[in-house]
């Protein structure tokens, strides 16, 4: 099931993402700005294995939420 959800293809589908809200009229959020090292991982304080984020990583994404709220 989590096969195709790695750090290589998050970005990926992100991207295809901000492309459909770009074409719609829609803003698109990126929630993720902060959470990743320089390789495009996870940071190793946010996750527990890579995939699944600690509670401290909701705090980056509820930040970059807020101007938008």
């Amino acid at each position: 099931m989590f096969k195709n959800r790695n750090n290589t293809n998050i970005p990926i589908a992100n991207e295809a993402v901000k492309k459909l809200a770009d074409k719609f009229g829609y803003t698109y959020i990126d929630v993720n700005n902060g959470l990743t090292d320089a390789n495009g991982n996870l940071k190793e304080e946010y996750t527990i294995e890579g995939v699944h984020m600690y509670a401290n990583a909701y705090r980056c994404v509820l930040e970059n939420l807020k101007q938008y709220l």
